[in-house]
């Protein structure tokens, strides 16, 4: 730089809030904690299982047995319940429909609870259906 020059230099021109730690940026934080916890227990898991096939798959019989236990997991685990029997249209058809007015819902939704059944419902979504 010049002398008697008036440019800022960049830390200069940049400000930033001081001490600003709003809820949201607390949320994005734990969010990004836990995901990344979650994604480094996912890359164990297949590690673990990766290795228990290499061990179990050691004939053709077993190989068989082991897709038909997986597709019985699979199916019971997608068919439990009413509400993971019906398609996305029809279940958000039923969350959002008119008619009940926020207060009375299909008995597939209120039976634990509507908040356990959507919490299934979302899980279910994320891993398996």
């Amino acid at each position: 730089m010049h002398a008697g020059s008036s440019h800022l230099t960049v830390p200069a021109r940049c400000t930033t809030p001081a001490g600003d730690l709003s809820a949201e940026v607390i949320a994005f934080a734990v969010l990004g904690a836990v995901c990344g916890l979650l994604g480094s227990l996912f890359v164990y898991c297949v590690n673990k299982a990766r290795v228990a096939r290499s061990l179990i798959m050691t004939t053709t019989l077993r190989r068989y047995g082991w897709v038909a236990a997986t597709a019985l997991l699979v199916s019971t685990a997608s068919y439990i319940t009413a509400y993971t029997r019906k398609s996305d249209r029809d279940v958000i058809n039923d969350l959002f429909a008119s008619d009940t007015n926020g207060q009375d819902m299909p008995s597939d939704w209120t039976s634990p609870s509507v908040l356990v059944s959507l919490a299934v419902f979302f899980a279910g979504k994320l891993t398996v259906f």
